[in-house]
């Protein structure tokens, strides 16, 4: 754990040896996904981390920086099993935060994915009530949350626009489910119905406003693999998935990352998703995609796309590769493919709705292997920097060099009410900005996302204070608080009252 010193520096905090987990076997343990957020509402953050064939662990936060682990209070499970993702938010709107834990296939168990696009026989995803003192309840059968699909992804964000959060479980070999919020701690997929039923590889799942319908738009990063010279003796759609490491070396990859553009169909008040190009497209695109995260970082009022990308262990781009030869003309095929087993991450620029390519202009065209990423103004400057987290590598920091006159922005510090059944971080909660131009800006409080990561709970918005007309919170237990300018601060706190 690091600590900002205000100046854009970090130091190791001291209380970091009591986050680490040792296994039964004496080693540390496999983390996966961090989720950091106040679970008993006593005005500190607490620690959740899961883990691979591990109890997950809980660390309560003490008020002075230093944890208790209460993980065997907690009960969440995870031993003998492979878990991923995961995300918290509020799933009764009675004030505490509950945990949604997403599940792998147990490949510990000899269990492989299967030749069909839609896989069912990964462990099924877990729910936990929040009861209080650290005390969870598994609800996952009651909940219809159970996906059984391999879970590498989820978010939680209001999908329906009911001021409820909905669920997004997003799977490697599957299909991901959009679950909607029944109001009755009760989750439906409707993915079928909304058009997001498509098959896919998820890693990612990131979400925005970019068509200012005030709905989640969202974007999947993912891979297409095809496994060429694998061969099946009358293979079915139960046909356990080969992997053998010859074989994947030689295995192509194609990009396949999706952008669903949300709208409303009137007639039956139902969101409908579009598959949308408004995403430039190239060889620079095509890849294995992870962590993928919008955020405006030029503060021109729209967001923008970092995608990251690495591979894998296997090498799987690689020049010796037999699909890079023309069979029907001597000599190879002239092909652009790294010959390496690091990737470049990719930044689109948001110019009128469109994303397009503009990574090696931003900096941000890493060449590495890279897995999650957080954005945040780490120096307080006003403008948002980025933080990636690599893959047997060091993390890097990439800080936002605004030019001065277009640093200005404004934060936004949301406070729940436990008393009024809205947890004191306020996650699930809907800011919209009104701008005196009439631009809306939309932004939401998330209790994790993207590719196991963890992002700031205070909202950024690249427009100064003095721009904002109006400010409309739809609080997670569907209430709604409206705001009226003039503002002035760079910073603003907003506490329940609707």
């Amino acid at each position: 754990m690091f600590l900002n010193s205000g100046n854009g520096l970090f130091t190791k905090a001291s209380t970091s040896s009591q986050l680490t987990h040792i296994s039964a076997d004496g080693y540390p343990g496999e983390p996966r996904q961090p989720i950091i957020a106040d679970l008993d509402n006593d005005g500190d953050q607490d620690i959740v981390i899961t883990y691979v064939n591990d109890v997950h662990r809980v660390y309560r936060n003490r008020g002075d920086g230093t944890f208790d682990d209460v993980s065997q209070i907690a009960q969440l499970a995870g031993d003998e099993s492979v878990a991923g993702a995961a995300i918290t938010f509020d799933v009764n709107n009675d004030g505490l935060l509950d945990l949604y834990i997403t599940y792998f296939g147990n490949y510990l168990k000899g269990t492989l994915p299967t030749l069909a696009r839609r896989n069912v026989n990964g462990l099924a995803n877990q729910l936990f009530i929040n009861r209080g003192n650290f005390q969870f309840v598994n609800a996952t059968e009651s909940s219809g949350l159970g996906n059984t699909g391999w879970g590498q992804a989820a978010a939680h964000t209001d999908f329906t626009g009911d001021g409820l959060q909905d669920v997004i479980a997003g799977n490697d070999f599957g299909i991901n489910a959009f679950y909607r919020n029944n109001g009755d701690s009760t989750f439906t997929d409707i993915s079928d119905q909304i058009g997001t039923s498509k098959p896919s590889f998820t890693m990612g799942i990131g979400l925005s406003d970019l068509n200012g319908d005030l709905l989640p738009d969202v974007y999947i990063s993912n891979i297409v693999t095809m496994n060429k010279d694998q061969k099946y003796v009358l293979p079915s759609a139960d046909t356990p998935a080969v992997f053998n490491p010859d074989k994947l070396a030689n295995m192509r990859v194609i990009e396949a990352n999706d952008l669903f553009l949300s709208s409303m169909a009137e007639d039956q008040g139902l969101i409908r998703y579009q598959n949308s190009d408004a995403v430039q497209r190239g060889y620079a695109e095509t890849g294995w995609s992870w962590g993928a995260e919008f955020f405006d970082a030029d503060h021109d009022g729209d967001d923008d796309l970092y995608v990251l990308n690495g591979m894998n262990e296997f090498h799987i781009y690689s020049s010796e590769a037999s699909y890079y030869s023309n069979l029907q003309v001597e000599g190879p095929l002239e092909a652009y493919m790294p010959v390496s087993p690091r990737e470049r991450n990719v930044f689109f620029t948001n110019q009128d709705g469109r994303l397009n390519r503009n990574s090696r202009e931003s900096g941000l065209e890493d060449l590495g292997n890279s897995r999650s990423l957080l954005t945040i103004d780490i120096d307080s400057d006003g403008d948002l920097d980025v933080v990636v987290n690599n893959y047997h590598g060091t993390a890097k920091v990439y800080r936002n060099n605004l030019p001065e006159a277009a640093k200005s922005s404004t934060k936004f510090q949301l406070k729940g009410d436990p008393a009024q059944g809205v947890n004191l971080d306020a996650i699930g909660a809907k800011l919209v900005v009104t701008l005196k131009s009439g631009v809306k800006l939309w932004r939401e409080v998330r209790g994790a996302g993207g590719y196991m990561s963890m992002q700031s709970k205070t909202l950024h918005v690249g427009q100064p204070s003095s721009d904002i007309a109006q400010l409309d919170i739809t609080w997670p237990n569907g209430k709604v608080q409206r705001l009226l300018g003039p503002f002035s601060d760079s910073k603003i706190s907003i506490a329940y009252d609707p």
